[in-house]
């Protein structure tokens, strides 16, 4: 089984790729890079010739193989009202990640648009009331990643941190499910982000959806207010995350633009806060994408795949929104 886990990131792409479970891909590529040649990434994947790939997939769909979707399909997975199937053909389309998924689609490359948590029916329904972003796939994913570094999957109950370069998100997972999630938009500040909107400042401001990357940690000139504003934001929704379960650990996606992250959360949680290194230098959303792709087709982590419940995905990131 040769499985190839991809992580489309605000800087960088990143690509790991498992044969039989090992480790035979470990790859980085700017994201200006990709954007200037979506082509290199369909020219990987075809050196290496995986069984199974996952594709880029936005906020996410029940798991489906990237030549049954739709325009129903592509408006849930990139949330742009006028997006439609036909867009990805168009020369010069400036995209992002769709531009690589049309690229896979016409390449007939072997790939799955992987669920958010959302979708999972591991999240009991009550939590997903009047939310979207409870975590994009590459959260799932970095999820597994974290499930798959306990030797025993029952014993596997955290909250993963994901430190990101715009977002942050917070992921519940216990006994190797995942049980809840504060997804990138709902979180606190992230780098660039400004995290959870106060409703009336969106209304006034008429927030756009790029705004959303605005607003964060690095806007803030005054270094102490910003990491301050930064750090209780992080450990306001990690208490919340855990809220929900007795999770005693906290496995921290590292932050390259704050690095003092764990120092300071280590002064302010009563929790074991271990950094998730994984197996490889790539993401650790790539990994875990290589992880559940490797258990959709059958190899090595099958049972750890099968734990999380990612083929009982279901739904939309519509249900139930109350208004």
């Amino acid at each position: 089984m040769r499985a190839i886990g991809i992580d489309p990131g605000t800087r960088t792409w990143d690509f790991v790729c498992l044969e039989d479970g090992n480790l035979i891909l470990d790859e980085t590529v700017p994201t200006g890079k990709v954007k200037k040649e979506p082509e290199l990434v369909i020219n990987l994947i075809k050196e290496f010739n995986p069984d199974l790939v996952n594709a880029p997939s936005g906020y996410g769909l029940p798991l489906k193989r990237i030549g049954d979707l739709n325009d129903g399909d592509f408006f849930q997975i990139t949330l742009k009202k006028t997006f439609k199937k036909s867009f990805i053909k168009k020369k010069g389309a400036n995209l992002g990640v769709t531009k690589v998924l049309g690229l896979m689609v016409e390449n007939e490359i072997p790939a799955v648009v992987l669920p958010g948590v959302k979708h999972l029916p591991t999240v009991p329904v009550h939590r997903k009331i009047n939310k979207i972003d409870m975590g994009t796939p590459d959260k799932v994913c970095s999820a597994a990643a974290g499930i798959s570094t306990f030797d025993d999957r029952e014993d596997a109950s955290f909250i993963l941190a994901e430190i990101g370069s715009a977002f942050n998100a917070f992921i519940a997972v216990e006994c190797g499910k995942i049980v809840d999630g504060i997804g990138g938009t709902l979180a606190s500040s992230g780098f660039r982000s400004s995290g959870g909107l106060d409703g009336e400042a969106a209304y006034l401001y008429d927030v756009e959806k790029e705004n959303l990357f605005k607003g964060g940690f690095s806007y803030i000139k005054d270094k102490k207010l910003a990491l301050d504003y930064f750090i209780e934001g992080i450990v306001k929704d990690i208490y919340s995350s855990a809220s929900c379960m007795d999770a005693k650990t906290v496995l921290l996606s590292k932050s390259k633009e704050v690095p003092e992250v764990r120092e300071e959360l280590e002064k302010r949680i009563k929790m074991d806060i271990r950094e998730l290194k994984g197996y490889a230098e790539a993401s650790n959303a790539a990994q875990g994408a290589a992880i559940i792709v490797d258990g959709l087709g059958g190899g090595k982590y099958k049972a750890l795949v099968d734990r999380m419940e990612i083929k009982n995905s279901s739904g939309s990131v519509f249900d139930y929104m109350l208004f």
